[in-house]
């Protein structure tokens, strides 16, 4: 058989192969070596021209020679000449290539005559073989990495406090809930475009993506939308080679450009899981027995994180000329987004699945009579309050996160029925986050009601500060809260608020009877209440959710605690230092001088003093009330104790003046009898 010209590399490791490879790379010109390029290689040239086709065949003999060797870098004998990806990718580049000049060549008729009996395989062949070589070209086209966001590239950044990975956002998110007052990650959702629709159906504009980077947690020890705004998240070499990939199969005709958009969302798991940050899954990792409230905000965390990535992908996609790959970058953007929204989303519903300690179907409340109704509910222990709480608010910036990023999300994506898949799949996570959130408001209604309190002094209980806090956030969420509770939100959100305060009152109230000094139950409900009124009143907008005649019955109520707690603790010991009697001449009680005003003085003044001491250990929190408080004991106590005292030293000046009598009646009847 004549020598034939043959591809790099063929199974029988013949060396004259590459050097006929080479050689005709360099007759044709446009055809550069594609050896190594892939991984730090040179971009490649155009594909073959039909100008090059008769040179290529006369170059080569008879078509059928060709096509062995052809079908030999296709099925090689030996596995370990495909283990270079490199050499591989080059073998089915360049069989694709020559199977597309030979099958044109074959519809020009061009070709070196064939026996009759050949014609068949003659005219099949060709197909067979570009056929196999495309589809292996986008398998190929599925294992490359495009995007430069793999761990090693984030850490080796110039940039180093990026701080975008799993281990960061847990970090910044346990450190900002460490921090209590300081804004947690979850807090950043607020910073979200406000003009975003409140439901899924709405739309946005695909500028509105480039901004979702600026929404990125604040806690993150870098803005990330600045860092990756110096960052080319595209690998130009790895590009190089997709494009040529992309115009073969192009150029191939319809058949192989869908076969490759197929092969694209076929692969889409595959070509998503190259980018960690991308995958929910990745960034909760192993951290189930981790708080719920805790595994909450880093889920809405990473939701602004993978939201503000996908942004900037398609920014960059859209914002250069790709090549031919540019006809193909929707659908494989599409394929990446997809894949992380559904992941995104179906890390949501397991989170909830293991709060709710339910399958996805939860049971519905109605809104509308929510905090009337009996039902009983799964009940949460006493202690776990602040987890409910903190849970609560977890849920709240959860739903608040879906329903300001997913009108941005579906833009990110292309129309189709993946497209409404996602949809659906939102609106569905959203209503039950709504109906969980409903559920968990009316035990905890339940909860704070049923509180036992270990009450230590009369200042401000640890659960009265609990309880405000939470109220507090509710309001200051509360156009989401609305949204949640559905059907008639603004009257069902005054309500849940109203409830949750007035279950606080008859928790402080029932626990604080069992007090045994007197008035120190009403000193606890004064600082208590007083608190109460405060946050009501610094917060505007929770004082207009509890409303005016809230404000102003809470505000009497004050006076009526500090006169119940003088009544209580002082009256007592005034009425101890006089004597009742009644006349039974007259229907009317008298009050009498005790026999010794001497003694009653003292009396007084002994309890008064062992009161003092008593209450001076009672915490008045705020200085107003405290001198509320003196002023209404002062006027209770100081009028009693002024008139004993004056009756004291009325007393004691009459026995000086009987003592002086005396002594003058002495020296009187001396001198008489004297005279006498």
């Amino acid at each position: 058989m004549t020598s034939s010209f043959a591809l790099p590399g063929p199974p029988a490791g013949d060396a004259r192969v590459r050097g006929e490879w080479l050689a005709a790379a360099s007759a044709f010109g446009g055809y550069l070596e594609l050896e190594g390029r892939v991984h730090g290689g040179q971009p490649s040239g155009a594909v073959f021209t039909d100008s090059a086709m008769p040179l290529l065949l006369s170059s080569k003999g008879a078509p059928s020679s060709l096509l062995g060797d052809i079908e030999a870098y296709l099925n090689p004998i030996s596995g370990e000449l495909l283990a270079d990806p490199a050499l591989r990718l080059t073998r089915y580049l360049a069989a694709a290539k020559l199977s597309l000049v030979l099958q044109r060549q074959q519809a020009l008729g061009t070709g070196s005559g064939t026996a009759s009996g050949d014609t068949h395989e003659h005219e099949k062949r060709p197909k067979k073989l570009l056929d196999q070589a495309m589809s292996s070209l986008a398998m190929e086209f599925c294992h490359l990495r495009i995007w430069r966001l793999d761990a090693d590239v984030l850490r080796g950044h110039p940039h180093r406090r990026l701080g975008i990975s799993p281990a960061s956002i847990w970090e910044s998110v346990v450190r900002g809930g460490c921090r209590g007052g300081s804004r947690s990650a979850a807090d950043s959702v607020a910073s979200w475009p406000s003009s975003s629709s409140t439901s899924f159906g709405g739309t946005s504009g695909t500028g509105s993506s480039s901004g979702f980077l600026s929404a990125l947690c604040e806690d993150m020890s870098v803005r990330s939308d600045k860092a990756f705004g110096r960052m080319d998240l595209i690998d130009r070499k790895v590009l190089s080679t997709i494009n040529d990939i992309a115009g073969l199969m192009i150029q191939g005709g319809y058949e192989y450009e869908d076969m490759l958009r197929r092969a694209i969302d076929r692969h889409s798991a595959q070509l998503a899981s190259y980018l960690e940050i991308l995958d929910m899954d990745n960034i909760l990792g192993g951290h189930k027995e981790e708080p719920k409230e805790t595994v909450l905000n880093v889920w809405t965390a990473g939701m602004h994180i993978i939201v503000g990535v996908l942004g900037e992908m398609r920014r960059q996609l859209n914002g250069q000329d790709l090549g031919w790959f540019n006809m193909l970058k929707e659908d494989y953007f599409s394929a990446i987004a997809k894949q992380s929204v559904r992941r995104l989303l179906r890390a949501a519903d397991s989170i909830c699945t293991q709060i709710h300690g339910v399958g996805v179907a939860s049971p519905v409340v109605d809104p509308v009579h929510m905090m009337d109704t009996d039902d009983t509910y799964t009940a949460v222990k006493p202690d776990d309050l602040l987890l409910s709480s903190r849970t609560a608010v977890g849920l709240v910036m959860m739903y608040k996160a879906l329903n300001c990023g997913m009108p941005i999300v579906l833009a990110l994506l292309s129309t189709g029925h993946a497209k409404d898949s996602i949809l659906a799949e939102g609106e569905a996570l959203v209503q039950r986050l709504s109906d969980m959130f409903v559920k968990l408001c009316v035990e905890q209604k339940e909860l704070v009601r049923a509180r036992r309190l270990d009450i230590s002094d009369t200042g401000v209980h640890p659960f009265t500060r609990r309880v405000m806090a939470h109220v507090r956030t509710l309001v200051q969420h509360g156009s989401t809260v609305c949204l949640m509770l559905k059907g008639r939100p603004k009257a069902a959100f005054h309500e849940l608020v109203a409830q949750l305060v007035s279950s606080l009152e008859c928790a402080l109230d029932s626990n604080s009877r069992g007090l045994q000094i007197p008035g120190q139950q009403q000193m606890f409900l004064l600082n208590n209440a007083h608190m109460m009124l405060q946050e009501a009143r610094a917060e505007r907008d929770l004082g207009r959710v509890l409303g005016e005649g809230w404000l102003a019955r809470r505000h009497d109520q004050l006076d009526v605690f500090i006169a119940g707690y003088v009544d209580t603790s002082w009256a007592p010991v005034v009425s101890c230092a006089l004597r009742r009697r009644r006349r039974t001449t007259r229907a009317r009680e008298t009050l009498w001088p005790a026999s010794s005003h001497r003694q009653s003085f003292d009396k007084l003044t002994w309890l008064l003093e062992t009161t003092c001491r008593v209450h001076r250990t009672w915490k008045v929190s705020d200085p107003l009330v405290r001198d509320k408080v003196r002023e209404a004991v002062f006027h209770k106590v100081v009028p009693v104790y002024r008139m004993h005292m004056e009756n004291c030293q009325s007393e004691k000046k009459q026995q000086q003046q009987q003592k002086c009598a005396r002594r003058h009646s002495v020296a009187t009847a001396g001198t008489v009898r004297g005279v006498g």
